[in-house]
């Protein structure tokens, strides 16, 4: 490419899947790991107090958790 250097990158990202050499995509599932277990964490907090208890606002916060 007229005498540039290409960049290695061992860990290529596409499509927010993280690529490795054997195709494990372990660091994909640590990640998506780590974003579900903040995410369940918040829901658990709303379900146990009594203003956040309504099935409703679970279910909206559990979709709004969804989507990001």
């Amino acid at each position: 490419m007229d005498g540039q250097h290409l960049h290695h990158d061992s860990f290529p990202v596409y499509l927010r899947i993280t690529f490795d050499q054997t195709l494990s995509y372990k660091n994909t599932f640590t990640k998506t790991a780590k974003k579900l277990e903040s995410r369940n964490n918040l829901l658990a907090k709303l379900a146990e107090t009594t203003w956040g208890a309504n099935a409703n606002t679970l279910l909206q916060s559990a979709l709004t958790c969804a989507t990001r």
